[in-house]
């Protein structure tokens, strides 16, 4: 062994094994060969030196095996005797030798209770694996047994047993009393770790103090209570590098950031890759490889996973190894470092719940991410921070310095080697009185350091929004960049969402299939993707994943259709589904023309709901409900505004309307059949016109403005002083002045403060039927809204169409929408954060520091991600958006949303080009939708809360084509409704996962998704029996709680505990069972097997 270079991992390993043995001494080479950290790859280990001291005279054979879940443990190991014996069997070529080998068994089983809201189920946790056997053939006898560094990283063992484990024939006592009075050098001889022996298991175990938790590592080891040691670090944290109280520790943090967004198109396409990802993970691996002292951080998975497919079983070998060592560490483990203003936070939970999913299964327990981490995305909301805690400043003398940049380390060594000779000579100073300590870490040991400090520390309850990095400098505009994608990205997920569950309730288990949408939605998260700033070939890219994605889901779909729709003992195949994918223009190719065709309605929220579908035809129809009764459809003509979009080839001139109502989890068939007779819909021009409803009344005056909202039920008006659109002149910047930048993908910045109107004219035509009293408004050739007042409802549904934006006069147009009213909002408005918490915004104000106002527009603009509102005393106006979007209030009263933006200049943040979105030689068209409720502020929430919900997990339209000659026929073999619940859900508890993992596993999200004091009614607890959801399935037989991201039982999670100003602990444990009166706002993540 080369002394001087004894740090290397795998030779300490050898040490450790040993010592199972009582191989108590080790002798070092001298002299000439005390030279190469590499030695025993210079001397090879033949039969002649098998009773030489200077080697060892044991081998480990390693078989790689298939993880089956976090404690597999597969450990073959030959003895001295048998390595003797397997060299003497070399001597005969023509004679073998297999030896077998037996593995431990370690069976881990836990039975805990769990209160899921005043249920009581038993969670039993059983995880066994059974003895195998492994044979090792003798090899040619000239052949020498190689003991080199490049052997050992070929043959690297795929399971790692832990070093402190004893063999199974050897955890007798006296054993034990031998091995637990040594101390065990790990790491080179600089990290001390001490070992405790638990008598239940007879097993030597490791103590890891490192987030308070046991850290397994794919070792099996059994559950021992948190050990009380003083003198146990963070793991991979050396003992040299231990900090003194007067001393300074700089952590080097080696990172990367491979920006799974911006570059994903050039993985896949490889006429245009040009910055070679592989080649960085690579390089990566073989510096930390060389010098076990070195760390690095990896972030996203999207990257991580291509590469991984890619790589031999060697190199993955050599990566879990470490990772195991805890040198390599993967932080945060989303597929990708999401977006936190754009994003909802039902996406990103699913995609930080893909990239959790692939760790554990590859890698186990020690690749499982333990803290939150954030680099690149333009600000930090709270909500996401929320998750970070589910999922699991210099104030001490513990300085982070992170090191590397986007796209770097294709020649990683170099980088270390300068980092290494850096440490190595600020070190050196601490000879001259230098009290500085430099080395590599990562960011859970530094979190931990922070954490034994021991201080007290600031906390902050609001986010960091909006984010400007120098003077003038909003990154307020990507809020709304790329509407279109942004619109899409939550198209597709509610149809991932309606694909699992119709996968799971068809019981199907075809998760495999949908993993091509999960990961497209998983990369849709990325802050370069949804948010907008990507450059234009990239945006694209990212639209035809997600679409393809769809079109795999679809297959699932039809499938799940094919055994849901026929009755019993029908044969023959039910006709396939399809989407209409362009019926945001009233277009839909498939259905035109045809004599019968069907629409099928899926609900994918636990409550009923009624929606207003609209199917746009070429011919007149009779159409038929589930139960064969007519339906009363409105026949309305679809607006010239829609059907002059560009690209529009439908020849569909109307449309039906009609009111649809749908149970929960359930699907709704409704059959159209062709008829001869038609019927006209007259259209009146109108002065003055009042659409009224059984709960709300609308008043428009003689030129189409909007003029009061009243709540009947209430007795509340909003009386509106101007509602319309408007847009700001982008600022074009400077080059000569970088300091006052562009307006662009990023960044929103108005030429001027005053938005202009679109039009100073405007035309209005009113319609008013038994199911919609509506009022179209056109302002100009590129904008259009459509106000709908539909029977029965409590709220105004806004659908808004804008473009082309006319750029002729060479100027960016940044377009809004704005609400003026009378409501006294005392410079005050709410808005989300990610779908789901509320925060108060007050214009030009910041809750944390003064804030000085260099923009008045873009510094009170916040992110949007479903619902904005103002109120007063009594009355309060809010807006539901259907995708994100930027906004705020500029007076008190107003609202204003943009919704369209289309730049002509870069604002140098990095896309490289301006925003200038086109489609079919034109300026993008894009339409959207706005629902806005009126009531007080103390009943508002329930409209806004069940609201928001409903809009982003609208029920699912797809159409078939079937080979029926009449509805008698079609119903005789269909069953045209269905639903998988045997009785309704709380209204205040929503489901958020239903993703079938195995024949008769699945992974369950419910939340309760009111906060505290919202609601009189829907803000108290409720007890809900998960056992409604698999009555169409089985019975439930085992429950598991997990964290939110789904990789650990929520029974093993400990959390550090943190000491805010006037010494409140931040140790309250937010996976217990909360105390309404602390908490209402909250999620369960449940793993279910069923009989």
């Amino acid at each position: 062994f080369n002394k001087k270079k004894f740090q290397n991992s795998r030779i300490e390993r050898w040490q450790l094994e040993l010592s199972e043995y009582h191989f108590d001494k080790i002798r070092y080479k001298r002299g000439r060969y005390n030279c190469n950290a590499d030695l025993l790859s210079r001397f090879p280990f033949d039969k002649a030196d098998t009773d030489n001291d200077a080697h060892p005279l044991r081998i480990r054979l390693y078989t790689p095996s298939t993880i089956d879940s976090i404690n597999t443990l597969q450990v073959n190991a030959i003895s001295r005797s048998t390595t003797r014996q397997l060299l003497q069997n070399r001597s005969s070529p023509a004679s073998s030798s297999s030896t077998s080998l037996s593995t431990t068994t370690i069976t881990r089983s836990k039975t805990k209770k769990n209160t899921i809201r005043g249920s009581r189920v038993a969670a039993d946790v059983l995880v066994s694996h059974s003895m195998m056997t492994t044979t090792s053939t003798a090899d040619n006898p000239s052949q020498t047994i190689d003991f080199s560094i490049d052997r050992i990283r070929n043959k690297q063992i795929e399971t790692p047993r832990s070093p402190f484990d004893l063999p199974a024939d050897k955890a007798e006592e006296t054993h034990f009393r031998t091995y637990k009075e040594r101390r065990i050098t790990m790491r080179g001889d600089r990290d001390i770790v001490m070992k405790r022996f638990s008598e239940e298991s007879g097993r030597v175990v490791p103590y890891n103090t490192n987030l308070l938790m046991l850290f397994k590592c794919n070792h099996g080891l059994q559950t021992i209570t948190r050990p009380e040691v003083n003198d146990v670090n963070c793991i991979m944290f050396p003992k040299r590098n231990r900090v003194k109280d007067s001393e300074i520790s700089v952590r080097f943090l080696k990172r990367n950031f491979l920006e799974a967004c911006v570059l994903d198109p050039e993985i896949a396409r490889s006429e245009i890759r040009k910055r070679g990802v592989q080649y960085i993970l690579d390089s990566v691996v073989q510096a930390l490889v060389e010098n076990p002292d070195r760390r690095y951080i990896y972030v996203e998975m999207a990257f991580f996973w291509r590469w991984w497919n890619e790589q031999s079983d060697d190199m993955r070998n050599t990566v879990k190894q470490l990772v195991n060592e805890g040198r390599l560490e993967f932080i945060s483990g989303g597929w990708s470092m999401n977006d936190e203003a754009t994003t909802h936070y039902n996406s990103i939970i699913d995609q930080h719940t893909l990239g959790a999913q692939f760790l554990r299964d590859t890698f186990g327990e020690c690749a499982r991410p333990k803290i939150g981490w954030q680099i690149d995305p333009f600000g930090h909301s709270r909500e996401v921070a929320s998750l970070f805690a589910q999922a699991p400043i210099y104030a001490t003398n513990h300085i982070i310095m992170t090191m590397g940049d986007d796209f770097e380390d294709q020649n990683a060594n170099e980088k270390f080697k300068n980092l290494d000779k850096l440490i190595h000579y600020v070190n050196l100073e601490q000879e001259n009185g230098s009290n500085v300590n430099v080395f590599y870490s990562t960011p859970s040991c530094y979190l931990y350091a922070l954490n034994k400090a021991e201080k007290e520390w600031t906390s902050k309850t609001d986010d960091f929004f909006p984010y400007a990095s120098i003077p003038f400098a909003y990154w307020t505009g990507y809020y709304t960049s790329r509407p279109a994608l942004k619109r899409y990205e939550r198209y597709a997920n509610n149809i991932l969402q309606v694909t699992r569950q119709l996968n799971g309730f068809s019981q199907k288990n075809l998760r495999n299939t949908i993993f091509d949408l999960s990961e497209a939605m998983g990369l849709a998260q990325h802050h370069d993707a949804v948010s907008g700033t990507e450059k234009q070939h990239v945006a694209n890219d990212y639209a035809q994943r997600l679409s393809d994605g769809i079109d795999r889901a679809m297959e699932v779909i039809n499938v799940a259709y094919a055994k849901l729709l026929p009755k019993e003992g029908q044969t023959t195949p039910s006709p396939d589904q399809f989407l209409c994918p362009y019926s945001n223009i009233s277009a839909c190719l498939p259905i035109e023309g045809q004599d019968q065709f069907t629409l099928t309605l899926w609900n994918p929220t636990i409550h009923s709901v009624t929606i207003h579908p609209r199917v746009p035809v070429t011919r007149e129809y009779l159409i038929r409900d589930p139960i064969g009764n007519l339906v009363p459809a409105e026949y309305l003509p679809i607006p010239d505004t829609t059907k002059n979009v560009p690209g529009r080839t439908s020849s569909a001139q109307n449309q039906y309307l009609f009111q649809a109502s749908l149970l929960a989890l359930s699907y709704s068939t409704y059959y159209f059949e062709a008829r001869a007779d038609a019927k006209k819909i007259e259209h009146e021009k109108v002065t003055t016109t009042t659409n009224q409803a059984c709960h709300l009344r609308v008043e428009f005056d003689d030129r189409g403005d909007l003029k009061h909202i009243i709540n009947l039920d209430k007795d509340l008006i909003v009386s509106f002083t101007e509602q319309g659109f408007y847009w700001y002149a982008s600022y074009t910047g400077s080059h000569t002045t970088p300091e006052l930048p562009a307006s662009g993908a990023y960044i929103f910045r108005p030429l001027f403060s005053e938005a202009l109107p679109v039009s100073f004219a405007r035309s209005i035509n009113c319609t008013k039927t038994d199911t919609v009293q509506k009022a179209s408004i056109v302002f100009n050739e590129w904008v259009s809204q459509e106000i709908s007042l539909y029977r029965g409802t409590s709220a105004i549904e806004l659908e808004w169409t804008v473009g082309p934006i006319p750029i002729d006069d060479n100027v960016g147009k940044e377009i809004i929408i704005r609400y003026n009213t009378n409501i006294d909002s005392a410079a005050k408005y709410y808005t989300d954060a990610n779908g789901r918490e509320v925060l108060e915004r007050i214009r030009d104000h910041r809750p944390t520091w003064h804030f000085f106002v260099d923009e008045p527009i873009s510094s009170n603009y916040y992110p949007i991600n479903s619902r904005i509102w103002i109120q007063d005393r009594d009355r309060q106006l809010t807006i539901l958006t259907d995708r994100s979007e930027g906004g705020g209030s500029m007076y008190d009263g107003s609202i204003e949303i943009m919704v369209h933006r289309r730049i002509l200049h870069d604002d140098s943040l990095g896309v490289g080009e301006a925003l200038n979105e086109t489609a079919y030689g034109k300026g993008l068209v894009v339409s959207g939708k706005h629902i806005l409720l009126v009531d007080r502020p103390s009943d508002s929430a329930r409209l806004h809360r069940i609201g928001a919900q409903q809009l982003f997990m609208h029920p699912l339209a797809t159409y078939s084509l079937p080979n029926t000659s009449s509805y008698a026929n079609y119903s005789d073999m269909y069953r045209q409704s269905w639903s998988a619940l045997s009785d309704a859900m709380p209204l205040n508890v929503h489901l958020l996962t239903f993703d079938q993992l195995g024949p008769k596993q699945y992974l369950v999200r419910v939340e309760h998704y009111f906060e505290l004091n919202e609601d009189e009614i829907y803000s108290q607890p409720v007890t809900i029996d998960l056992q409604t959801l698999f009555n169409s399935i089985g019975t439930i037989a085992e429950m598991i709680e997990l964290i939110l991201s789904a990789n650990l039982p929520l029974s093993e999670l400990h959390r550090l505990d943190w000491m805010t100003k006037g010494q409140n602990s931040s140790h309250v444990d937010m996976f217990r069972k909360l105390n309404f009166i602390e908490k209402c706002l909250e999620r369960y993540c449940l793993y279910l097997n069923y009989f």
